[in-house]
């Protein structure tokens, strides 16, 4: 088992997204930040608690996961791979979308084989139904969060290596066993973090552009500056999440990629 360092990965990807800036930001804005602001920009207003409505906005979703897979894949190679150009990056991530389309199928499928059964003894037992929905959610939420730790070297995988999609989910895997507690806590400690900055930056913008243009209402300016300044935030935050995943495959896939 390689030894993984957390704080070598974050060191290396605060170093890398601060010299290769002018880079990776142009990526994340134009397939990370941009489809998420139209998407939500035609996207009806929902009562809370509720979904909302549907409607010709959904067509818009595949494209948008679409382009936000490309993006990431793109900054991953640029992470993994430094000497390429932008263009040979983001061709890069397009070639190998279907592998990664193709695991995370197998991996949803997956998720709702394991999951099915123990729904049904959960609901088998009895229960009060607000107990067996809080029940059920928390073992959705823990099955989601197991895998999504043991397969987050996917992407980073799928840039690097030449696999198919069941080669890619047995890479992501072996990589990181014997890591879990260590990646869980750091992609705790950087969510926790995200967030709170995420929340900050909305507050702290949300006020000056209510002040200077009004109240926020479906379409209205104020409405697409916040939209905007959301969608930056969280792709900023993407750009080193994604850097700092791609540092961590480069660790342990025993020097398989170029180091930065």
């Amino acid at each position: 088992m390689k030894p993984l360092s957390i704080s070598a990965a974050w060191n290396e990807t605060a170093a890398f997204v601060k010299r290769e800036a002018g880079l990776l930001f142009p990526i994340a804005l134009a397939f990370l930040a941009l489809p998420s602001i139209v998407v939500q920009f035609f996207m009806p207003e929902a009562a809370p608690g509720q979904q909302p409505e549907l409607g010709a906005w959904m067509f818009l979703l595949l494209p948008l996961i679409l382009l936000t897979l490309i993006g990431s894949l793109a900054i991953t190679a640029l992470a993994l791979r430094p000497a390429q150009s932008v263009q040979e990056a983001i061709g890069h991530g397009m070639r190998r979308i279907l592998p990664v389309l193709g695991a995370a199928f197998l991996l949803g499928l997956g998720s709702f084989t394991i999951a099915l059964p123990a729904s049904i003894l959960i609901a088998l037992l009895g229960l009060a139904e607000r107990t067996t929905t809080i029940l059920m959610v928390l073992l959705f939420l823990a099955i989601l969060t197991f895998l999504w730790i043991r397969f987050i070297l996917l992407t980073p995988a799928a840039v690097a290596e030449p696999l198919g999609p069941v080669a890619l989910l047995k890479r992501s895997w072996n990589l990181t066993r014997g890591h879990f507690s260590k990646l869980i806590g750091f992609i705790t400690v950087l969510t926790i973090v995200a967030l709170i900055i995420l929340i900050a930056v909305s507050l702290i913008f949300g006020t000056v552009i209510a002040l200077l243009f009004g109240a926020p209402e479906p379409r209205n300016l104020s409405y697409v500056l916040t939209l905007i300044v959301s969608g930056v935030a969280s792709a900023v935050f993407s750009v080193y999440i994604t850097v700092a995943i791609a540092r961590i495959y480069a660790q342990l896939a025993e020097g398989s990629t170029s180091g930065i």
